[in-house]
């Protein structure tokens, strides 16, 4: 989870007033023997596991408002999270 905070709490202090921040994140599979080797697989890769409600409270205690998820649009597991930076 430290690997979060110092890019978001930079990218939300640089002088973008109003400017939208974008997580993008693989939604796990529903099965939990997957979301496992999902999860080992992101991580070994490279990758950090977060959730949905993590990443909403990280830009949330940043100072984003209108955080919100957007919906998802085809058959890939992407979720995007997003948040407005407070105009000056």
């Amino acid at each position: 989870m430290l690997a979060c905070r110092r890019p978001t709490r930079a990218l939300t202090l640089r002088d973008n007033a109003g400017g939208w921040l974008v997580l993008g994140r693989m939604a796990p599979p529903p099965d939990p023997l997957a979301q496992a080797t999902f999860a080992l697989r992101t991580i070994r890769g490279g990758g950090a596991e977060f959730d949905t409600k993590s990443l909403i409270t990280r830009l949330e205690t940043a100072g984003c408002t209108a955080v919100r998820v957007l919906p998802r649009r085809g058959p890939a597991p992407l979720e995007y999270v997003i948040g407005q930076r407070p105009a000056a």
